[in-house]
C-alpha cells in the first residue's frame, strides 16, 4: 500500500521503526526507505543510518523477533545467506561493517563471495575510515537467518 500510495503523489506514508507501530499494519521503514530507492525515489535518506536507529533502540525492545538489519541488507541486494558467515567473520576481523561489506560485494557480484574478494573490501572500508568499534560489532550476533547453517 505504501508503494502504490508513493507511486500515486501521496506525499506522507505511515511506517514505523522495525514495523512497530500502535497497531498491525505498518510498513517497517527500513524495508519501505530501500524500496522506495530502489524505485528512484528518497535517494538522499542515509538508509543505514535508519538501520542503526531501529537496531539500537526498536529491536532492543523485542525478545525474540524483530528484523534484523543483515536481513534487509542482504534482501536489498540480493546477497545469499549462505555467505554471511564469512562476511561476518571477515568485517569482524577487519572492524567494519558486514552491511557495508555486503553493498559492496553485491555491486561486484551476487553469485559468490570469495574469501580475497572480501578481504580487499574489507581492507578499503578499514582504510576509508568506514571503522567499527568492536562493541558495535556484537550488533550483529543476533543475525537470524540461519537456514544454510546445516550446510
Amino acid at each position: 500500500n505504501s508503494l502504490i500510495a508513493s507511486e500515486n503523489g501521496a506525499s506522507l506514508i505511515d511506517a514505523s521503526l522495525q514495523g512497530l507501530g500502535r497497531s498491525t499494519g505498518n510498513a517497517m521503514t527500513e524495508q519501505l526507505v530501500y524500496l522506495l530507492q530502489r524505485a528512484g525515489d528518497w535517494k538522499d535518506i542515509n538508509a543505514l543510518r535508519i538501520l542503526d536507529i531501529g537496531d539500537k533502540y526498536i529491536k532492543s525492545l523485542f525478545t525474540q523477533c524483530g528484523t534484523s538489519s543483515l536481513d534487509i541488507i542482504s534482501g536489498h541486494c540480493g546477497f545469499h545467506s549462505s555467505y554471511m558467515n564469512i562476511v561476518l567473520s571477515l568485517s569482524e576481523e577487519y572492524c567494519v561493517d558486514p552491511r557495508l561489506v555486503i553493498e559492496r560485494l553485491c555491486r561486484i557480484t551476487k553469485s559468490e563471495a570469495p574469501e580475497m574478494l572480501l578481504r580487499e573490501i574489507c581492507a578499503k572500508l578499514s582504510l576509508n575510515g568506514s571503522k567499527l568499534e568492536h562493541d558495535q560489532h556484537s550488533m550483529f550476533n543476533s543475525y537470524f537467518g540461519s537456514e544454510q547453517d546445516s550446510l
